[in-house]
């Protein structure tokens, strides 16, 4: 699922509020290794900006390479430029490797 939100808030005060909601809602955080998770909640983009911190990569450094981001993201901002990139979300979305399968539920 992807969803548009509009805030005030500087991109890691948004990070802080995501960790509170995804610990409210019973994700626990841990380890390097890939772990099934209750909740993942990403920033994929953040306007035009382009932030690079020890917690915090916009544009999300996998969203280009993930149909199940792609497809969804492309209903509400295909025509949304990747700032580091410089592609819209429909042509990441058309050269998208991935090939596994995305249903809309």
């Amino acid at each position: 699922m992807v969803v548009r939100v509009d805030t005030m808030l500087h991109p890691t005060g948004l990070l802080g509020r995501i960790l509170m909601i995804e610990a409210l809602m019973g994700r626990i955080r841990g380890g390097k290794e890939y772990k099934s998770r209750i909740i993942d909640i990403d920033i994929l983009l953040y306007g035009n900006k382009v932030v690079k911190t020890k917690v915090l990569v916009i544009p999300h450094p996998a969203m280009h390479v993930r149909r199940f981001v792609l497809i969804p993201l492309s209903e509400i901002a295909g025509g949304v430029i990747h700032p580091v990139l410089r592609k819209s979300v429909r042509e990441l979305m058309e050269e998208c490797p991935d090939t596994s399968k995305v249903v809309k539920v």
